[in-house]
């Protein structure tokens, strides 16, 4: 073998593969060799019929046929070596150690729920519906615009004494004429997603116009699927399919939808365009009630229906202006922010909320955006944050507004979920406790400690509730902060499953592992001696029967009893990560250098390791790790010192630097 050009010479040398054939034996040579830049090269035999002393190659010699590559120079400054290094080791207090078995004083003070309380309904008060626009300006409307004249039976004395007074004769008595229903009135609905906001004012107009003209003659259609040249409709409480027939000229068309406008495909008003044209031809011009203004629809969409604006702000009339939007998608994040303490939101509370908002500020473009915001999970009841992130970044918005609008949005949550549950009404509060604290009275505040005891305290109990473990599940994710005890303890509990299935479980930075540790204690567990050890840059933790047959590039740095692995992870002194890992899921690396000079802390149930990722320390000439532990050389009074790093053993609270040569037989230099 011979040395590759491409590192300096004075970096290896041959004594390396000495030692590795001494420390492996030789099956190993070939792979650690091609690690120390050498490589196996062939010889050529001698030509037939040379001259020996001339042409003879000597067998421990070869040559490379490729051209030599440049060596490469040497960088003025080489990276840093990082080591790993047990700094502290402390036993655990009994006071400590009872914390994972002694259940915490507030949990005595509990008691079990037997169900969700919910205020009795007759003693509540919740607010009405809002509606688009009121009804003393919509029902003139849609009889001016679904009615006819017809002639009565009364008699137009005006018209015949104008009549008389010309000189006319009058053949035929006039009759006054009076403007009625149609008889036939077809209503079509477009209930698509976008639109759901909306389905409950739908709703309640179509039982408006029901209750006025009458079900006689009343034809409701449903649209279902995307709206085509011939679409397909269903009447209410009906599943059947039926192909479209446009009604007969003389029947009244009512539509209530946003004819695709909402929806940010192309092809939605397309189809709408070319279904009015089909309405059109057979002698058919729609109204459309849309909660859009008219120009939020394409032209071709208005010439071919009759479109009018169904908001608060509008005025029903085609002949003037609606009244424009500033920015509905900025209206809609001032609706999410001042929605951010509600758990669920349904349409009537996002009405209510829009509605504390100027007319021209949001209109009811806004609410759709909020129900399809990118932040929301909506269903058919209500949305809420889709997650922690958002959630917080909202309550953090919240915080930002003035204490008057808060306190206004807060009570119009209060107010309209007074009828709710407790799971949904008490955890209202305590967010609202913690961003309007003003606003909730100590009453309330003493009802929300209690109850937050007392489903901590039935989760406990219950552990193999399904529908409790759901609603915990979804609990625990909507707390941004954990400030109290019994959330805590909710948290703990949560993690308890995947604790189960091995997974690892990351902590939040609000959450002390004593505070939890009762919860999260699995009494079932047995103790197993595990090892700490460095491999290349990779620090690692496996159980000691794994961590020995592992390969001789791995040091160790100490041994632990473990039953549950909790490891706490600080650099600089700040608790950036913390993590609680299972026995089972071993071995596992905690971290890879190089990192920044800090600590990490691993508990166990009986001690706590601080283990420090080190350089060469300024007072040293070089540092190095071998299989006896980590090496420092000093210069002391112009002479060479070797010094092996003792970790704190079992009993000990620190480690420190042992005198392994020196001439004035100094052994021991403290703790650098």
């Amino acid at each position: 073998m011979t040395s590759a050009p491409s590192r300096p010479r004075a970096a290896l040398s041959r004594a390396d593969l000495l030692r590795v054939i001494i420390a492996i034996g030789e099956h190993g040579l070939a792979p650690i060799a091609t690690m120390l830049s050498y490589e196996r090269v062939t010889t050529t035999a001698n030509a037939p019929g040379a001259d020996p002393k001339i042409n003879s190659v000597p067998e421990n010699l070869s040559f490379r046929t490729e051209p030599p590559q440049p060596p490469i120079e040497r960088p003025r400054l080489l990276p840093k070596a990082y080591y790993y290094q047990v700094t502290e080791r402390e036993q655990l207090t009994p006071t400590q150690r009872r914390a994972e078995t002694e259940a915490p004083a507030w949990l005595a003070q509990t008691q079990v729920l037997s169900h969700d309380e919910r205020p009795d309904p007759t003693h509540v008060r919740i607010p009405k519906r809002l509606p688009l626009t009121r009804w003393s300006r919509l029902w003139p409307f849609l009889r001016a615009e679904l009615g006819h004249d017809l002639p009565s039976r009364e008699i137009d004395l005006t018209a015949a004494m104008a009549r008389i007074n010309r000189g006319e004769v009058l053949r035929r008595i006039p009759r006054r004429v009076r403007h009625d229903w149609n008889p036939r009135i077809c209503i079509v609905i477009d209930y698509h997603r976008p639109a759901q906001p909306f389905w409950e004012d739908f709703n309640a107009l179509i039982h408006a116009i029901a209750r006025l003209h009458g079900k006689l003659g009343l034809d409701v259609r449903i649209l279902e699927g995307e709206v085509a040249r011939i679409p397909y409709y269903r009447h209410p409480l009906s599943d059947t399919l039926q192909r479209w027939r446009t009604p007969d000229p003389s029947t009244a068309v009512l539509i209530l939808g946003d004819l695709g406008a909402l929806t940010e495909a192309t092809e939605a008003q397309r189809g709408w365009a070319e279904f009015g044209s089909r309405l059109n031809a057979a002698g058919c011009c729609p109204v459309v009630l849309s909660p859009l203004s008219v120009d939020a629809h394409e032209v071709r969409l208005q010439r071919s229906f009759r479109i009018y604006q169904w908001d608060r702000q509008a005025r029903l009339k085609r002949d003037t202006r609606e009244v424009g939007i500033t920015d509905d998608s900025a209206a809609a994040e001032l609706m999410l922010t001042l929605l951010a303490p509600a758990l669920v939101v349904e349409p009537n509370l996002l009405r209510a909320m829009r509605h504390l908002l100027p007319a021209a500020q949001a209109g009811a473009l806004a609410e759709s955006k909020v129900w399809l915001h990118a932040d929301v999970y909506s269903s058919a009841q209500g949305f809420r944050f889709a997650s922690t992130t958002a959630a917080q970044k909202y309550q953090q918005r919240f915080s930002a507004l003035d204490a008057g609008r808060r306190a206004q949005a807060a009570e119009l949550i209060r107010r309209h979920h007074a009828a709710l549950p407790a799971s949904v009404r008490y955890a209202e509060l305590a967010v609202c406790q913690r961003l309007v604290p003003e606003h909730v009275d100590s009453a309330e505040q003493q009802a929300v400690q209690t109850w937050q005891q007392n489903i901590a305290r039935t989760s406990l109990e219950y552990t193999e509730s399904l529908a409790l473990k759901n609603w915990r599940g979804r609990h625990v994710k909507r707390q941004v902060q954990f400030t109290d005890p019994a959330t805590k303890a909710l948290w703990a509990l949560d993690q308890q499953d995947k604790l189960a299935r091995g997974e690892t479980v990351e902590m939040p930075a609000d959450i002390a592992l004593d505070e939890v540790a009762y919860f999260l204690h699995n009494a079932d567990a047995q103790p197993i001696l595990c090892e700490v050890s460095q491999y290349g840059d990779t620090l690692r933790l496996s159980p000691a029967s794994i961590a020995s047959e592992q390969d001789m590039l791995g040091f160790s740095l100490a041994k632990i009893n473990l039953r549950d692995a909790r490891i706490h992870v600080a650099w600089d002194g700040n608790a950036e990560a913390a993590q609680i890992i299972q026995v089972s899921q071993l071995p596992r690396d905690l971290l890879s250098l190089p990192q920044a000079a800090g600590s990490m802390v691993l508990r166990t149930a009986e001690e706590r390791l601080s283990i420090s990722a080190l350089t060469k320390p300024g007072w040293a000439r070089a540092i190095s790790r071998d299989a006896t532990g980590l090496h420092a050389v000093v210069n002391w009074r112009g002479t060479h010192s070797r010094l092996l790093w003792q970790p704190p053993q079992p009993g000990e609270h620190r480690g420190r630097w042992h005198c392994l040569e020196h001439p004035l037989g100094v052994d021991d230099y403290g703790l650098y």
